[in-house]
C-alpha cells in the first residue's frame, strides 16, 4: 500500500481542519491512501479527474455503500484542491435537479452523521423552497431566491425567528454542499418580531403578598 508523501498529508490535513469535522479526517486520509495507491498500482494519472471516476468504479466492484462512495469522491476532489496544476484539469460541472438534490441531501448529511431530525428537517425546508421557486431549476437558484424565501417565511407564513434560523440553515447547507456555491450575503433580509419574554418567577412585591394573606388566612 503506497503511504501518502509527509508533505501531501500535512497539506491534507490543513484543508480538512478547514472543511470537514474532526471525526471525518482518518477517513477522508483513508480513502486519499487507498487513491494514490490505485493511481500507482495501474498507472492512472493522480491528478488527473479521470483517475477518480475508475477509481470510483473500482470500489463500486468491490461492493462499497453509496455513502462509502460519496466520501471518497468528497475526499479525492478535496485533494484535488492541494495540486498546483488543478486548474488545468477542471471538474466537469454537476446538473442538478430536485431529484437529485433531495438524494445528495440525504447522502451529504448521513455523511457527516447528522441526527435523523436534521435530515428531516432540512429534507423540508429545502422541500419548501422548491415549492416556494415553483420548481425553477435549482442551476437557475440564486441568493435573491433565499432572501424572498425567508422574507416569506417572516411576514406571510409569520414564522418565529427560530423557524426562520432553521430553514436559513437548510438552505446555507443546500448551497454549500449540494449545489457547491457561495450563498451571498443576506444582510437585509427581514426578520420576524421576537415575541417578548415574560418572566415566570415572582418578583418579592408579589411573593410578599401572596404570603400576607396566607398569614392573615391562619390568624
Amino acid at each position: 500500500m503506497k503511504k501518502i508523501p509527509l508533505e501531501i498529508e500535512k497539506q491534507f490535513l490543513i484543508l480538512l481542519n478547514k472543511k470537514m469535522p474532526q471525526k471525518l479526517h482518518s477517513d477522508y486520509l483513508k480513502w486519499l491512501m487507498f487513491y494514490l495507491d490505485f493511481c500507482n498500482k495501474y498507472k492512472f494519472k493522480d491528478e488527473n479527474h479521470e483517475s477518480l471516476q475508475k477509481f470510483l468504479n473500482k470500489l463500486k466492484q468491490k461492493n462499497q455503500t453509496e455513502v462509502q462512495l460519496k466520501q471518497a469522491h468528497n475526499a479525492i476532489s478535496l485533494y484535488y484542491e492541494l495540486r498546483p496544476d488543478n486548474s488545468q484539469h477542471p471538474q466537469k460541472p454537476v446538473c442538478h435537479s430536485w431529484k437529485t438534490i433531495f438524494s445528495d441531501l440525504e447522502s451529504e448529511i448521513k455523511l457527516r452523521h447528522y441526527s435523523p431530525r436534521t435530515l428531516e428537517a432540512y429534507s423540508y425546508w429545502v422541500k419548501q423552497f422548491d415549492r416556494f421557486l415553483s420548481n425553477k431549476n435549482p442551476e437557475d437558484v440564486n441568493t435573491h431566491d433565499v432572501k424572498g424565501f425567508l422574507e416569506h417565511l417572516a411576514v406571510k407564513v409569520k414564522v418565529s425567528a427560530s423557524t426562520q434560523n432553521q430553514a436559513f440553515n437548510s438552505l446555507l447547507f443546500l448551497f454549500r454542499h449540494i449545489l457547491k456555491r457561495d450563498l451571498g450575503e443576506l444582510k437585509d433580509t427581514i426578520r420576524p418580531k421576537r415575541k417578548r419574554y415574560i418572566p415566570v418567577v415572582l418578583s418579592k412585591k408579589e411573593i410578599r403578598c401572596i404570603s400576607s394573606r396566607r398569614i392573615g388566612k391562619k390568624i
